[in-house]
């Protein structure tokens, strides 16, 4: 289940993706994983993306201001952070992206 090249179409994707989250406002978060979802659709194994999708969830968990009062949507979200820097690693044990965002503090 090793990372292959992802398709053309995938990598761009995540281009656009990375570019929104240097803005780091909600709408651009959100609009970004839908992205890099995309992108993982069409390179299943495509460890950068799992990655950064991993990033993604990060700064959303950071940016949230709609968080339930039971923190609910951050337990969900952690959940999902800790899955895709997983199915990054599993990828690519040393991608040096999920690497350093599995460094982050938590």
């Amino acid at each position: 289940k090793r990372q292959g090249y992802p398709s053309l179409e995938a990598y761009e994707l995540v281009l656009e993706a990375r570019n929104l989250l240097g803005h780091a406002q909600f709408q651009d978060i959100d609009k970004a994983i839908r992205l890099i979802q995309l992108a993982i659709e069409m390179s299943p194994n495509y460890a950068d993306a799992h990655a950064l999708l991993a990033f993604a969830y990060n700064v959303s968990i950071e940016h949230t201001d709609f968080v339930q009062s039971d923190g609910s949507r951050l337990d969900m979200l952690f959940v999902q952070f800790l899955s895709e820097l997983e199915k990054a690693l599993e990828a690519d044990p040393n991608n040096a992206l999920a690497l350093l965002f599995g460094s982050f503090p938590r």
